[in-house]
C-alpha cells in the first residue's frame, strides 16, 4: 500500500507556504520512502 504524506507549513507573511510531499510504500517488511527529491534543497517559486 502506498501513502502520500503531505506537510503544510504556512509562512509568517500569511501568503507563502511550504508544501512537501513524501510517498511511502508499506510492505510486510515495513515502510520504505519512495520520494527521491531532496527536501533539504527546496527552491522558491514565484518570489516577489
Amino acid at each position: 500500500m502506498v501513502f502520500a504524506l503531505k506537510t503544510y507549513c504556512p509562512a509568517s507573511d500569511g501568503f507563502s507556504a511550504a508544501r512537501i510531499e513524501e510517498e511511502v510504500v508499506v510492505t510486510a517488511d515495513g515502510p520504505r520512502v519512495l520520494t527521491k527529491f531532496p527536501a533539504q534543497e527546496l527552491f522558491v517559486a514565484n518570489a516577489e
